[in-house]
């Protein structure tokens, strides 16, 4: 057990060695656009991971629409890497020599969290998402070119995260074991920042950057002690992402005179492109990663830009400012909306604006159905309403944010933010100079409305909150060492940044000597080794093959194991009789969907369906119609089916986000939204083309999390003509 303990975690060290330095070498090459070759210091050397990865992930775009993400690809970025550590070899070398050795305390604590990270990285992945497509999507990454209509073999591969991209490449270069390195390398590379911001803050000579990243590493450990630090999960990038871009900015504030007085009065600080720059690009990068938190990248990009603008001497510098504002986000993001094109027909899937003709752009009602999916889970503690013009589900929400984890993301930080924000305001009121990062606030405040509108789910405010608390805190404790400059301070206040940092571990421990269980089968501080040479084996699917209308082949999760986890291509968890590929016999071409049939069902059809359910049905059994049915089907099939029996009829242009929220708790066994009885547990699903919807396969996705959440098993039968298919639960 020991050995293979060792074993794992060794692997996962030498991986995240060989990542760090490959990374680090292409992120140095690009430093020298805006900062030249120049002597290498710490914070240059820290940065240049993410710059590298940021870099690594825009060459992936644009690799992945001609080729699979593959060890060619790894090989042409090792080779690139490689270059980089050359041309700066001496600067590290010196680098080193003058401060390795002056930082033995940081060096052994590096040592142990890498210890600790390698041990947790080796556990099992437990993210639901992660089972039920970011592990198929990054299977669709490595083992093929990007597929046109991809979201037409499931909608959710038709999301554009290019998180998916810096998976794949792990996943290439380390096959089976992406799911254990991506999450745990990230954090490994801010915790090293973390500890370099904390030796300062010690020895007297932190910045407001500095204190920035000891405000925010305490969502990074809850991440540590959760089932995500061994999981795609494909939030914390982005987070990442933007934290290093607001330390980046705060950072680079220089007044400009370098008396302290420059501060107040006339001189103002200005921002140089060294500074911007590398920020914009990490911007947008996490903006490509996961949308959700393209409001707060949108908003401090145009206020760096700006103050980027603001502080130019002269015009030559405002235009090729101007330039490179431009020219940046359009070398990340135009790629971006490419793949978006070519996954889904729309530049901004889910969202149906401006949808571009292509043959194999998924159908309105697929995207709209996607979307209100995502924001009925946003409000699914909403009391009677999904909309925010009816102010009863204030009170629910709030509640929401106090339960479990949730704390964590939205009261926590904010929270911090409310007394960080009390201190600026009473030191400002007693002489202390008005910090320059207070600029940043009105962009991160301004976000929080967008995310309230779009969906306020904890875990897609979080990257928020925690900004915006990490930006109050470090400027407040920043007026605070002004104030009071004096050694016992300092390291108070470094007690009290640590102690903040190893709350969620702390939580999560009081929380295990409470309950006397923990989760799975990994502990809360150390993960026990696993089967496969000391990692935890990745579930494999349970796949049936299913036969579209004209002939592609399959496969979908078993009845009541409704995830794909690292499925081959071709599987999906929203299967339609409608999907065709664009070239027969070739995955890579890509999927389309085929028109939907128009004829009416024929009697025999209708009597074949019927007798079906009447020999399998029982009184008291649910009747589930997924899609808007045909008329002539409804009115003659209904009244063949067994008396009793509970009719609902939830058509998805009749039934609004909240109604169909509340028939799925009530199907899966519970109380409904509104307190409603529930719907016997034994439910048939009918799913019907009719020319009303165009195809019931826009339901499956329901239909699949349905079966899931009765963990049951059923028989299944497709009638031809017709495309019913009926399970019995």
């Amino acid at each position: 057990m020991i050995a293979d303990l060792i074993s794992a975690m060794g692997t996962v060290l030498l991986a995240w060695s060989l990542a760090i330095a490959t990374l680090g070498g292409i992120g140095l090459l690009v430093r020298r656009c805006w900062a030249g070759g120049g002597n290498i210091s710490t914070d240059p050397l820290l940065l240049s991971f993410w710059v590298g990865l940021c870099a690594t992930i825009v060459v992936a775009q644009v690799w992945h629409v001609f080729w699979p993400t593959d060890g060619r690809l790894v090989v042409v970025l090792a080779a690139v890497g490689a270059v980089g550590l050359a041309i700066h070899a001496r600067g590290l070398w010196s680098w080193a020599k003058a401060t390795l050795p002056a930082r033995p305390v940081a060096l052994v604590v590096l040592v142990l969290l890498s210890l600790w990270l390698a041990d947790r990285a080796i556990g099992p992945c437990q993210n639901v998402d992660s089972a039920g497509y970011h592990l198929a999507a990054i299977r669709w990454t490595v083992d093929g070119p990007l597929a046109p209509g991809l979201a037409n073999l499931s909608p959710r591969l038709g999301l554009n995260y290019s998180t998916f991209l810096y998976f794949g490449l792990l996943e290439a270069a380390f096959p089976e074991r992406s799911a254990n390195l991506g999450n745990g390398l990230l954090v490994l590379a801010f915790f090293v920042s973390c500890v370099a911001a904390g030796g300062r803050l010690y020895r007297g000579v932190a910045r407001p950057s500095d204190l920035f990243m000891l405000a925010v590493p305490t969502p990074m450990v809850g991440v540590v002690v959760s089932s995500n630090i061994a999981s795609p999960s494909t939030d914390l990038l982005p987070m990442l992402l933007c934290f290093m871009a607001v330390a980046t900015a705060l950072d680079g504030w220089r007044p400009v005179a370098a008396a302290p007085e420059a501060l107040e009065g006339s001189a103002r600080p200005r921002l140089d492109g060294g500074t911007v720059l590398p920020a914009v690009l990490l911007l947008c990068v996490a903006a490509t990663c996961k949308p959700t938190v393209m409001p707060l990248a949108g908003m401090l990009c145009a206020t760096l830009a700006l103050a980027w603008l603001a502080g130019a001497r002269n015009r030559p510098e405002r235009i090729r400012a101007l330039v490179a504002l431009v020219a940046l986000p359009c070398c990340v993001l135009a790629p971006w909306l490419v793949r978006n094109v070519m996954l889904s027909g729309y530049p901004l899937f889910p969202l149906t604006v401006a949808p571009v003709p292509v043959p194999w752009r998924v159908s309105s009602e697929t995207a709209e159905h996607l979307t209100t999916w995502a924001r009925a889970d946003a409000f699914r503690t909403l009391k009677g309403t999904a909309r925010l013009s009816d102010m009863s589900w204030v009170r629910s929400w709030i509640a929401w944010q106090f339960r479990s984890i949730s704390f964590g993301m939205t009261v926590l930080p904010l929270a911090l933010a409310v007394v960080s924000g009390a201190t600026i305001a009473l030191l400002r009121g007693r002489g202390t100079r008005r910090p320059v990062g207070l600029v940043l606030l009105p962009a991160i405040v301004a976000s929080i409305p967008v995310w309230m509108m779009s969906g306020p789910m904890p875990r897609y405010g979080s990257t928020i909150f925690w900004t915006l608390a990490g930006v109050c805190c470090a400027l407040a404790t920043a007026m605070v060492l002004e104030r009071w400059r004096r050694p016992w301070t300092r390291r108070s206040l470094l007690l009290c940044f640590v102690a903040l940092s190893a709350s969620p571990l702390v939580g999560w421990i009081m929380l295990v000597a409470v309950l006397k269980k923990t989760s799975g089968d990994r502990g809360i501080v150390f993960t026990m080794p696993g089967e496969a040479n000391g990692f935890h084996a990745m579930p494999a699917p349970e796949l049936l093959p299913f036969g579209a209308r004209n002939g592609l082949v399959l496969s979908v999760p078993g009845p009541g194991r409704g995830y794909l986890w690292y499925a081959p291509r071709g599987a999906t968890d929203a299967p339609s009789h409608r999907l065709a590929l664009r070239r027969a016999g070739e995955l890579d071409s890509g999927f389309v969907m085929a028109p939907a049939a128009t004829e009416p069902p024929s009697d025999d059809t209708i009597a074949r369906a019927a007798a079906f359910i009447a020999v399998h049905a029982e009184p008291g059994d649910g009747l589930f119609l997924a899609e808007a049915w045909n008329d002539r089907l409804a009115a003659e099939l209904l009244p063949r089916l067994p008396a009793g029996m509970v009719r609902i009829d939830p058509g998805p242009r009749s039934m609004s986000a909240h109604a169909r929220l509340d028939l799925l708790k009530r199907l899966s066994g519970g109380p409904g939204v509104d307190g409603g009885e529930p719907v016997p547990a034994r439910i048939w699903f009918v799913f019907a083309d009719g020319p009303q919807t165009g195809s019931g396969a826009d339901a499956m996705p329901l239909w699949y999390e349905l079966l899931d959440a009765f963990a049951g098993r059923g028989e299944q039968l497709h009638l031809p003509g017709l495309s019913v298919g009926l399970h019995v639960m």
